[in-house]
């Protein structure tokens, strides 16, 4: 057989395998997505492949994300009879009350299951190893083998009724629609030569900069008041000095810098979705306070 990297096919159908595995296994699933785009990150088939599972959503990097569309996406969930939860915050260290909000909110009987075991799963970048060593913690010990668990799955114990696969479900991707794809490539969830920085930073620029332009001009120290994407990534390049020969803005330099410090989380308060599913550039202004 040849060489070459595995395909993104390859890469979903191993990971999809290895989650199969954990059918029967664990009964909690935690499914980490990023509060900034919390539709375009879910990955909600994982409970339908392992199978008789609880299911707690926790919404990673609400930090970043504006508050009022956490607030409102929180609600939403609530409404759809999914349980979910935003993830502690660096200065929270209630790992105890984190945990047993999870068993709550999943309805994990631990009586009757023996104490739950669960696993974190999610996509690249949105905050899965972030809540696995948050649980686990230092105080968290690992167990030996366990009767009806996997070989080669290894358990740590969070607490005496919750047991966690230190293992997380690698999920790869599954882009649909062009502008999901744009949306997790700003998401930090895509590799940074998969997607046309040009068409994602137009994207972000054109449907956020009319609800949030001061978290931008804020954050690169301008005073900027344009909401036009091409002549607000022009006005970053020359703040920036980002210029080519003869003294024109670098516009795709500028374009690339917007793109990267977005997806790393360096300018926050910013939510790409919205729950009714509107561009957020057709939302009113009002709609976030």
């Amino acid at each position: 057989m040849g060489g070459g990297k595995p395909t993104l096919a390859q890469h979903m159908k191993k990971a999809i395998a290895r989650l199969e595995e954990l059918s029967g296994v664990v009964n909690l699933v935690i499914e980490a997505v990023d509060a900034r785009a919390p539709r375009a990150t879910r990955c909600d088939f994982i409970a339908r492949v392992i199978g008789g599972c609880s299911v707690a959503t926790v919404f990673t990097k609400a930090d970043l994300a504006d508050p009022a569309a956490t607030k409102a996406w929180l609600k939403h969930f609530h409404s759809q009879g999914l349980t979910a939860v935003i993830a502690p915050g660096k200065s929270n260290k209630n790992r105890e009350g984190f945990t047993q909000e999870l068993l709550k909110l999943s309805a994990v009987d631990t009586p009757h299951h023996k104490g739950a075991r669960a696993v974190v799963v999610g996509l690249p970048n949105v905050g899965k190893s972030t809540i696995t060593n948050f649980l686990i913690g230092r105080r968290s010990a690992r167990v030996g083998a366990t009767p009806g668990v996997t070989r080669g799955l290894q358990l740590v114990r969070v607490s005496p009724d919750f047991m966690l696969i230190d293992t997380p479900g690698i999920v790869s991707p599954r882009v649909a629609r062009k502008d999901q794809g744009i949306v997790l490539a700003l998401a930090g969830c895509l590799q940074d030569n998969t997607y046309d920085h040009e068409e994602a930073v137009l994207y972000l620029l054109r449907t956020t900069l009319p609800l949030y332009a001061d978290k931008f001009t804020n954050f690169y120290g301008m005073k900027c008041a344009t909401t036009d994407p091409m002549e607000f990534c022009e006005a970053v390049a020359v703040r920036r000095g980002f210029l080519l020969k003869g003294g024109a803005p670098d516009i795709d330099r500028a374009q690339r810098l917007i793109t990267h410090d977005f997806a790393a989380g360096r300018i926050a308060g910013i939510t790409l979705e919205s729950v009714d599913g509107q561009p957020q550039d057709k939302k009113k202004p009002d709609s976030h306070k």
